[in-house]
């Protein structure tokens, strides 16, 4: 796989992103006043091409961070970058407007900047509170409530003398269908271990084997409806 390794590493100006953008049709996203270049990583990214695209010429640390592991930041991320944002851009980066977001009002874009800065302090104030970390404690809970359905649509379905067993067999599996969803879910989110591949085979088993619904297919759509929420053009939940 390609990477940056052969381009020089040099110091860009907004003004440059932009040019470097729109006439070199380089992906450049900027990750913690670090520019990437991820022209040769789209097409193998497994959030897919939408996720990335829409973030070109942002500032997109508050994303990565919420969707990547530590493993992909600290082994993965580094090979593809490209350079580093003037020093007098540090504090105050402006993101650009992404190609692919051109129909959107520039005064949206003003109320993004607030945005970012407000997500950052959020987000750092729920990190140092623990909130990020998981309750595995209460995952035994929910454990102990997934045999317990399961138990029961088994039961009932095998002792079954009437037809209105099989329906009740029948709403046992599905209740314990529709519980195994949000584990699905957290799975998606690397926020049960934060581990990739644990997290990955936990959502594989549940999604794939147990569900019948591919969690790669899931965390494609489902990273684009958060990264771009009611948006009629290109978020897959609208």
């Amino acid at each position: 796989m390609l990477n940056n390794t052969n381009i020089l590493k040099k110091k860009y100006t907004r003004e440059e992103i932009a040019r470097r953008i729109v006439k070199d049709d380089d992906l450049l996203i900027i990750y913690q006043n670090k520019v990437y270049r991820l022209n040769t990583w789209i097409k193998y990214h497994r959030g897919g091409e939408l996720a990335i695209l829409h973030m070109i010429g942002k500032v997109a640390t508050n994303e990565i961070n919420a969707y990547h592991s530590d493993h992909m930041l600290q082994n993965k991320l580094p090979l593809y970058y490209f350079g580093d944002i003037v020093d007098e851009d540090h504090d105050h980066f402006h993101s650009l407007i992404s190609p692919i977001e051109y129909y959107y009002k520039r005064n949206e874009f003003n109320n993004h900047y607030i945005l970012i800065d407000e997500t950052s302090k959020t987000s750092f104030k729920i990190s140092i509170s623990c909130f990020f970390d998981c309750n595995y404690f209460d995952y035994s809970w929910e454990c102990i409530r997934y045999l317990l359905l399961a138990f029961f649509a088994t039961y009932v379905f095998i002792g079954a003398t009437s037809s209105w067993h099989y329906y009740l067999s029948a709403a046992f599996l599905g209740a314990l269908w529709h519980q195994l969803t949000f584990t699905a879910h957290d799975a998606g989110h690397l926020a049960i271990t934060h581990l990739y591949r644990i997290d990955s085979f936990i959502g594989i088993f549940i999604g794939n084997l147990l569900g019948g619904i591919s969690i790669g297919w899931w965390k494609h759509h489902h990273n684009i409806h958060r990264l771009v929420t009611n948006s009629s053009e290109h978020d897959p939940g609208q």
